[in-house]
């Protein structure tokens, strides 16, 4: 089967649907009614034989031979933006960007950052996602991803380390106050902490002042799936915590929180900047990460990783 414009507009359009969810706000991206929209995919549809998206009344989804489909459109798209980039200049810095990051770091510092970027670049638009799950970059047509790991396993990935970042204890003084302050980590066994639903079955690796090892597994019945949900439940006095500095910096400076067992640190954790596998990134993308390394280099959560216990 041969493609012709017709079928390459008609990918342009249904991909674009999948990526904004609905066909009004597709027709908004590309600046066309939303009848053109409809009609542009269902000619696709009856072009592949197949049904491509499922229609409720609140949000468009791909099927299965739509995902397939738009696996496969994705690289069209990108490919065209690279095309329009490179011939107007290696060094323009306009288009949109597409990224995900956690919604700890999203809601603390990283939107102080890209307001900034934003700022100094105005051709430039980044759609920022806060995600704590791990999000297919390829399928979701994300340019950069945010990721704070302790290692980065997916060596396919374009990636750059942005910074570093404690994973810290915490809890706020009328929990410590109710239930007394842990001096080591076998303390723990009697505390209830609020778990994190992507670690929940973790143990927690603490390390002694001679760097001897001391595994602890947390106990507590509140899983939650995001950052901010945790730092709430601290707040609130549901019990202990473990959350990366740059979460709570402003917390443990104003004392709402306390950090606990400094003296037995938990495995450092490095924020990545990671991209879709390709030989070429857009200059609008290595312009961004060049901006998120220079303003995570030196961590502005730096101050609370290295206070004394309080």
């Amino acid at each position: 089967m041969a493609a012709d414009a017709e079928d390459v507009l008609g990918l342009i359009y249904f991909a674009h649907v999948v990526q904004e969810g609905s066909f009004t706000a597709a027709a908004a991206r590309l600046g066309v009614a939303k009848s053109a929209v409809s009609r542009r995919v269902a000619a696709l549809e009856a072009r592949v034989g197949a049904r491509l998206l499922h229609r409720t009344t609140r949000r468009v989804a791909p099927s299965p031979d739509g995902e397939r489909l738009f696996a496969h459109a994705l690289p069209l798209l990108r490919a065209a933006d690279d095309a329009l980039e490179l011939a107007a200049g290696a060094g323009a810095v306009r288009g949109e960007i597409k990224v995900t990051a956690p919604a700890s770091l999203g809601m603390t510092h990283l939107t102080d950052v890209v307001a900034a970027f934003l700022e100094a670049h105005p051709d430039v638009t980044v759609r920022l996602s806060l995600d704590d799950s791990v999000v297919d970059l390829i399928t979701e047509g994300v340019d950069v991803a945010i990721r704070v790991r302790t290692r980065l396993d997916d060596s396919a990935l374009i990636s750059r380390r942005l910074g570093r970042a404690r994973l810290l204890v915490v809890a706020s003084p009328t929990y410590l106050a109710a239930r007394g302050i842990p001096q080591v980590p076998d303390d723990l066994v009697r505390h209830t902490f609020v778990r994190y639903a992507y670690q929940a079955g973790d143990r927690l690796a603490f390390r002694g002042p001679d760097g001897t090892p001391k595994p602890v597994q947390p106990q507590g019945r509140l899983i939650l799936d995001g950052g901010p949900a945790l730092r709430r439940a601290a707040l609130a006095g549901a019990g202990l915590t473990v959350l990366p500095s740059f979460a709570v910096d402003e917390d443990l400076a104003a004392g709402r929180l306390v950090a606990l067992l400094r003296d037995h640190p938990l495995p450092e954790l490095t924020l990545w900047a990671v991209s879709p596998p390709g030989r070429w990134m857009p200059a609008r993308v290595r312009v961004f990460v060049d901006w998120l390394a220079a303003a995570f280099r030196v961590p502005p959560w730096q101050a609370a990783e290295h206070a004394p216990d309080s």
